[in-house]
């Protein structure tokens, strides 16, 4: 958890596992990060996260990517003990505090990492520090993935609940204006921020937060006489929705003396994988074991409307976009 607010965990609220959306969009960007072999042995790599008491996406990273190095952020005290207590392998490490305070401790220098952080709300001041301190001080070949709530109520419901001084003042601001001083940026001052456009927004503020750290990396590398710069691509730009509709944004950071080993690694062959404003929507279907059974009988297929199964064809469509990763929740003895 990452959260500032005073808000229970949300842990408390959504068992995590049984998100479908989200389940096959952790599945996804395990798939993606199978190419990292092309840039680095994956067992070189640290996975830090935010695990809560679920740690879904740390099962499923030193399972299926074999990485025996992971960290735990946790910043509610009251769910120390719960934590360590759920932490499914002992190679995880359990760290206590807000993400801002414990990056700098984590010596993310040392080795390539892949960073998701999966906070609790909408983008805040602190999630661009974080963004851009990693940036700043990743070793090469790391890779950094947000996952944060786009919704517009979300986004009213944050600001029209913050306890500031002056209040009478703050709540004659515009919601661009209040959502500016959530952020720490002013280009919600005066961008469109109607429909899918906030979320756009928030894209590109991370993106300029991750461009201020490199370029400050890149300063000190070019005056210790090193031409081989820091660049960027980004793998993510996922929108999904089990009970909120959240947005995950991720990148790669990388020297430019191996562009030709992010080039081979063809993540633009995956076809969720996004470079730019354009994203993947991930859309579960509700549907039966024999409906899943059948479906899967036709695939892959080209025209998902022409397979017999009496379900509407947009589910249809949806299903085969995501069947490789789809979950299967059913129940079982402990």
């Amino acid at each position: 958890m990452s959260t500032k607010s005073g808000k229970r965990p949300s842990f408390e609220d959504v068992h995590y596992l049984l998100r479908p959306a989200k389940n096959v969009q952790r599945k996804m960007i395990c798939d993606a990060l199978t190419r990292l072999e092309f840039l680095r042995p994956i067992s070189d790599y640290r996975y830090i996260g935010f695990g809560s008491v679920y740690f879904g996406d740390f099962v499923l990273f030193h399972r299926r990517l074999g990485i025996g190095k992971m960290t735990t952020i946790e910043a509610e005290r009251s769910a120390e003990e719960r934590v360590k207590f759920n932490r499914p392998f002992d190679c995880i490490d359990v760290q206590m505090g807000f993400s801002t305070d414990v990056l700098p401790n984590l010596k993310v220098d040392q080795q390539p990492n892949i960073v998701w952080f999966d906070y609790d709300g909408v983008l805040k001041d602190f999630v661009n520090v974080d963004i851009r301190s990693l940036a700043a001080s990743v070793a090469p070949c790391s890779v950094v993935v947000v996952t944060l709530d786009a919704q517009w109520k979300a986004f009213v419901e944050t600001v029209d609940s913050l306890e500031v001084p002056n209040q009478e003042d703050y709540d004659a601001l515009t919601l661009g204006e209040k959502i500016a001083r959530l952020t720490g940026d002013n280009r919600f001052l005066i961008a469109d921020l109607t429909g899918d456009k906030l979320a756009e927004e928030c894209r590109l503020s991370m993106q300029a937060a991750l461009e201020k750290g490199i370029s400050e990396r890149n300063l000190e590398l070019i005056e210790s006489g090193s031409k081989d710069l820091i660049h960027y691509r980004q793998l993510f730009n996922f929108r999904y929705q089990d009970k909120a509709e959240m947005m995950t944004i991720g990148w790669l950071l990388y020297p430019e003396s191996e562009t030709n080993k992010v080039s081979a690694a063809r993540f633009d062959k995956l076809e969720f994988c996004r470079d730019a404003g354009s994203y993947f929507k991930i859309t579960a279907p509700k549907l039966t074991f024999h409906e899943v059974r059948e479906l899967n009988r036709y695939l892959p297929c080209a025209d998902p409307s022409s397979i017999p199964v009496p379900i509407s064809n947009e589910y249809k469509t949806e299903y085969t976009r995501i069947y490789r990763y789809f979950p299967a929740f059913t129940e079982a003895e402990i």
